[in-house]
């Protein structure tokens, strides 16, 4: 696993994706960072630009995740980079790197699942033990979900609220 590092939220973009602050150096404004959260997907946000609806429950995603964590302090890990240089890892919103992963309690409420790329790390024999078993408690998490029926895994969920975006023209 790489370093554990601490930050402060700044906001959160989407229901996993986070914008993360460093520590202010000098008369610089502080580092920021965008990380994924690592292993899962929530409901995508829409795009006005490119005329694309928000996904059902995609606002709820994000306010679950914005209520958490934005403000406060967190550690987090970075697990994984894109070969566009995008960074996916955890983030702890306490002492315990087990009961407080973000990534984990949003799984098991509903508000995302395990992606694809997850459960074929699995199957691969290079995969850490460190990942494997972050990968099974995600599982773990999304079947107590969908077995409970909560947010996406409801089979009658309420339908996001719509969103209200003004252009200004002039700018």
């Amino acid at each position: 696993m790489n370093q554990l590092q601490g930050a402060t939220v700044k906001l959160a973009l989407s229901g996993d994706s986070i914008v993360l602050r460093g520590a202010q150096k000098g008369n610089n404004p502080p580092p920021e960072r965008t990380l994924g959260l690592a292993y899962i997907q929530a409901p995508h946000l829409g795009n006005a630009k490119k005329n694309m609806a928000d996904e059902p429950l995609s606002l709820e995603s994000r306010e679950f995740l914005r209520r958490r964590i934005a403000g406060k302090v967190v550690k987090f890990v970075v697990r994984y980079k894109t070969p566009s240089g995008r960074e996916y890892g955890s983030v702890y919103i306490g002492p315990n790197l087990i009961e407080d992963d973000m990534s984990i309690k949003l799984v098991h409420e509903g508000r995302a699942k395990v992606t694809d790329q997850a459960r074929n790390k699995l199957n691969r024999s290079d995969v850490n033990p460190d990942e494997a078993d972050l990968i099974d408690r995600l599982l773990d998490a999304e079947q107590s979900a969908r077995e409970s029926k909560r947010g996406i895994w409801d089979p009658s969920p309420q339908p996001s609220r719509p969103r209200l975006t003004a252009f200004d023209d002039d700018a």
